[in-house]
């Protein structure tokens, strides 16, 4: 059964945290720059609030604001004298509690009060992005990978401009210590607004594919898997680095596209978007192609495609992981408009682009009739394949209009 993460407060998921040790180095870095860079810029933004203090100077904002400005300015004593100012007329002042906070912090032997405080003024305020972003700190401090990535997620949901420093957070904690792994997952199996982008910004970094490796087999167990968008990333992005060999265990692991069905989606029927595992369309303003209701079978989708006569670009493709020996592809065809059919399948060699397979040109019908053609994938060099439908301007068809439907790909003996 899939188990949802919980959703509880960054602070009151102690039980079964990990506190094995604290977090690197360089996690703890990231997580205290991050934290002064949100300390600082609210208040940099700000009117001076020395105005605000020779006209109001008792006035619980006014001592808010320049205890945070003095905090800002690195005066710890007078914004801790100025917050408890604050805190005297308005204990429940979040602002003014978190800098007191801070300021305990800074003080020797009062790292457990500090703590304290600061996790009340997060408790009390998920918009207190200052609390949220030096508790990051403090519990990777502690070892606590699960609250310091609840915190972050508090963050990142308010302050789209601090999500790439946190999602380098995120990665380098994955890389650098294996006990990170597991909250993340949880985090991410929530399906945080942010989780897509986080995804994508794995995306080009070598370094990373274990990581994306790992998020995408740990999150199929969960009620929100990657989808088909984010799986589609991960496939397109190995595949523009030549890992055939991963994708092929990947898919084998997630069952994603299914392993039974080749090619993936041969109905035209759902727009599952997993990358080259799936179908990609081109686009060109000599041709169209769209899968929509066939109107020769109106319970049933198809592939339509509408060809200018002196076009052989490459309409649509699919990557296929075939292992060596030999295959036949069927399908149906049907003529809407044109002498023949001035398109057609083929395959291809994934590495060094020879054809292995192509379809023979059929006379044109207007009812649905069927089509094979016969391919073999040599013993080495040929890793993966490419399934291609392209126009075919030597059948002197001139302009067409095809449909295409039940797509399949048998092992043949």
């Amino acid at each position: 059964m899939k188990r949802e993460p919980s959703s509880r407060p960054a602070d009151e998921t102690a039980a079964g945290n990990l506190r094995g040790g604290i977090a690197s180095g360089a996690v703890i870095a990231g997580a205290l720059w991050l934290a002064w860079q949100i300390v600082i810029v609210p208040v940099a933004v700000r009117a001076p609030p020395e105005t605000a203090i020779r006209i109001a100077p008792s006035a619980q904002t006014t001592l808010r604001r320049a205890a945070e400005s003095e905090l800002a300015a690195q005066r710890f004593d007078n914004a801790r004298a100025l917050a408890a100012d604050t805190l005297s007329k308005a204990p429940f002042d979040v602002a003014a509690l978190r800098v007191y906070g801070l300021t305990e912090a800074r003080a020797p032997g009062s790292a457990d009060r500090a703590d304290q405080l600061l996790t009340q003024a997060g408790n009390w305020s998920l918009r207190d992005d200052p609390s949220h972003a030096w508790l990051v700190g403090q519990r990777l401090r502690q070892g606590n990978y699960a609250s310091a990535f609840a915190h972050a997620d508090t963050i990142a949901r308010r302050i789209e401009d601090r999500q790439p420093a946190i999602f380098q957070l995120f990665t380098t904690a994955a890389l650098s210590d294996s006990r990170s792994l597991g909250p993340l997952v949880r985090l991410l199996a929530i399906n945080p607004p942010w989780r897509s982008a986080y995804i994508q910004s794995l995306v080009g970094r070598d370094e990373a594919a274990p990581l994306q490796a790992a998020l995408a087999e740990r999150l199929q167990s969960t009620d929100h898997p990657m989808t088909p968008v984010e799986l589609g990333t991960l496939y397109s992005t190995w595949l523009g680095k030549g890992r055939i060999a991963g994708i092929k265990e990947i898919r084998r692991r997630l069952n994603r596209p299914a392993l039974g069905q080749m090619p993936t989606n041969g109905s035209f029927e759902d727009e599952l978007a997993m990358g080259p595992l799936d179908w990609q369309f081109e686009s060109s303003p000599r041709f169209s192609v769209l899968m929509i209701q066939d109107d020769a079978r109106p319970t049933q989708t198809a592939l339509r495609v509408e060809m200018r006569g002196d076009s052989d670009d490459m309409v649509a493709q699919q990557l296929l992981l075939l292992e060596p020996g030999r295959y036949r592809v069927a399908g149906e065809v049907r003529t809407e408009l044109g002498q023949t059919p001035g398109v057609g399948w083929a395959v291809f060699c994934y590495e060094s682009g020879q054809r292995l397979g192509i379809q023979a040109t059929t006379p044109a019908r207007q009812v649905w009739q069927g089509f094979r053609f016969e391919f073999e994938i040599p013993a080495s060099g040929c890793t993966a394949q490419w399934l291609r439908l392209s126009g075919r301007r030597e059948s002197n068809s001139g302009d067409t209009v095809a449909w295409f439907d039940s797509m399949e790909i048998m092992s043949q003996p």
